[in-house]
């Protein structure tokens, strides 16, 4: 008996669990990357509204010897980017850095170095590696900037 196991019925225990696996196992682990990749990408969209609406914001400001070149952000705007990196973010710091951005009673914060440190912070949260420059070395270009 223990020879017709080994021979006949051992190899079809294992052909079973091979077929399980690539019917059942591999199947559902696809599903999985394949809703982690939808994620990523959902989240990555959302990074980048929130960087156009900081960029948005720059453009409101009044700079060294420049007027602001459109309206500040509206309160829909701020607010429905908000919602959404309430959903998308990982880092506590990204919401609290968006909201200082976003706060126009707070004087000084919005400056290219503190852009590009919140820039940083949500390429870490989507698993990027560090950028190696300097944060305030991360370009911000405005319209006036070309003449």
């Amino acid at each position: 008996m223990s020879t017709f196991f080994k021979t006949v019925i051992g190899p079809i225990i294992v052909a079973l669990i091979v077929i399980g696996a690539q019917f059942i196992i591999q199947p559902l682990m696809q599903q999985r990357i394949t809703a982690q990749t939808e994620l990523w990408l959902q989240k990555k969209q959302v990074y980048i509204k929130t960087i156009e609406l900081i960029d948005k914001r720059f453009d409101s400001m009044k700079f060294k010897d420049s007027e602001p070149i459109q309206n500040s952000p509206t309160t829909d705007e701020i607010n429905n980017v908000y919602r959404q990196l309430l959903f998308f973010c990982d880092n506590g710091e990204i919401l609290t850095d968006f909201h200082k951005f976003m706060d126009f009673s707070i004087e000084g914060y919005c400056s290219p170095a503190n852009r590009g440190n919140f820039i940083k912070l949500l390429r870490e949260d989507l698993g990027k590696s560090k950028l190696s420059i300097v944060d305030e070395k991360i370009p911000y270009f405005r319209e006036h900037s070309r003449k």
